[in-house]
């Protein structure tokens, strides 16, 4: 039969900046948590699917963020966040 290998993806420097943060519920009305595990300085940014800038963005605190997204129209969203290691983007989704 065949044999497959699976080799496991090596993470790059700024995917490892954000390995233990957390945005949730990715299914959002007013508010999303970002859970930031780091005390280097960090911002967040919410772009539109399009890349539209939302102007809803701010400096990540160690901990828990409560982001109020209450002003966006419904839709799908990313939030782009960076530190000095690099940068990430995760998808979320405003009900």
């Amino acid at each position: 039969g065949t044999v497959y290998r699976f080799i496991p993806k090596r993470l790059s420097v700024k995917e490892l900046a954000f390995s233990n943060t957390h945005l949730y519920p990715t299914d959002a009305q007013d508010e999303v948590m970002i859970d930031y595990n780091s005390s280097d300085a960090a911002w967040y940014k919410v772009v539109s699917i399009a890349g539209n800038n939302t102007n809803v963005n701010g400096k990540l605190q160690s901990g828990v963020n409560h982001i109020d997204i209450s002003v966006l129209p419904k839709g799908d969203y990313f939030m782009q966040l960076g530190n000095k290691d690099g940068a990430t983007v995760r998808k979320f989704v405003k009900q």
